[in-house]
This record gives structure tokens, sequence and C-alpha cells, in this order.
């Protein structure tokens, strides 16, 4: 029986598919792509360990006073007037986390932590008397509320403007944090938050 028109015995090794390659090459294989696999997944944070604020290298981006609220009493008689000036406000403040380290973070991470705050000297300092639940992947927000009251006198004739406001202040303040990957691998972050933050008022 012949062989067929242009098959060659010879060649077959050569005609060989790509998987019928031998089982030896395929293990080969197979484990440099679970090596890869499991260095790929190893990237991702799974929790944060340890977080501290750096505010010795913290900057201070901005400084602003903000108008709460302003009220003008007029005195048109020939007495003396007394008012109650009165001011409740609700005031946002915010901080977010740069995100420039190598690790997906798939799930949201809290931590706790002390509160970074502009001292009246301008320098930045970290409020360790009560801590906050950080969100490391979203912008952490909070409102806080300003009210009081205060007497005005108006003399007769006469007309006085009072005003209640406050100082934002943007801060950078750099942090280290001690994170752990989902493999159990233990790393460090140095990075920074961005917060905006109001203080005394003005």
């Amino acid at each position: 029986m012949g062989t067929g028109a242009g098959f060659d015995p010879g060649r077959q090794s050569e005609l060989t598919p790509s998987w019928l390659e031998s089982p030896r090459t395929h293990c080969l294989k197979a484990s440099s792509f679970c090596r890869f696999i499991a260095f790929a997944i190893d990237t991702t944070l799974r929790s944060i360990e340890r977080f501290d604020f750096l505010p010795e290298s913290a900057k201070i981006v901005s400084m602003s006073p903000d108008l709460l609220t302003s009220e003008t009493y007029i005195n048109e008689s020939s007495q003396m007037l007394r008012y109650t000036f009165s001011v409740y406000k609700e005031v946002t403040q915010s901080g977010s986390f740069s995100q420039g380290h190598s690790f997906m973070v798939e799930t949201s991470i809290t931590f706790s932590a002390g509160i970074p705050v502009i001292n009246v000297n301008g320098s930045v300092s970290i409020d360790t008397s009560k801590t906050e639940t950080w969100n490391f992947t979203q912008t952490n927000e909070k409102k806080e509320t300003f009210s009081g009251k205060s007497d005005v006198t108006v003399l007769p004739h006469s007309a006085i403007r009072v005003k209640a406001s406050v100082t934002k202040g943007e801060i950078l303040v750099p942090y280290r944090a001690t994170i752990r990957t989902i493999f159990g691998n233990v790393s460090t972050i140095l990075e920074s938050i961005r917060r905006k933050k109001v203080l005394e008022p003005a």
C-alpha cells in the first residue's frame, strides 16, 4: 500500500501539532503560568496593619477665611437697641488618600487613626485624643456644625454689621502604612492625604 502523494514519514515530527508536545514541556509552562498568576494576585491589598501620619513633613497648601453668615442691624430710633445675632451653619470637611502605590484595592479598606489638625502657630499635628475611622479608597467627609448667639447693641440713628466666619485650611500630610496582601505578605506604603480642614472661628 502506498504512503500517499506528498507524504514523507521522515517529516512526521515536524508536522506534530504544538498541543502534542511532551508532558514535561506542558508541566513547565503550567508552572510558569501559575507563578505569574500568584504574583499578579499578590499585589492586591487586603488590610492595613499599621498607619502613621507624618506631620513633621506636612505642608499647608492654602488658608482662607470663609463667611458663615452676616447680619446688618439698623437703629433709626433715638433709643439704644439690642439684638441677638445667631449663627447656625454646617460645614463639610474632607480628606482623601493618594493612590500612587502599585497595589490594587478591590474592596473598601477602613482603619482607625488620629486626625490631622492645623495649629494656631501654623504647624500641623495629629490629634490622638480621639480617633477617626478612615476609608482608604474613598473621600472621607465629615460635617461640622458651628452655632452660637451674641448680643448686639446698636446706638441711636446708626447701623452695625455683624458677621461670623471661620478659616478653612487645606493640608497635605504624608503617611506611612504597613499593609498586608491577600497572600499574607507585608509591605510598606509611603503616600499622603489631602485634607480640607476648618479651623477656629476667625
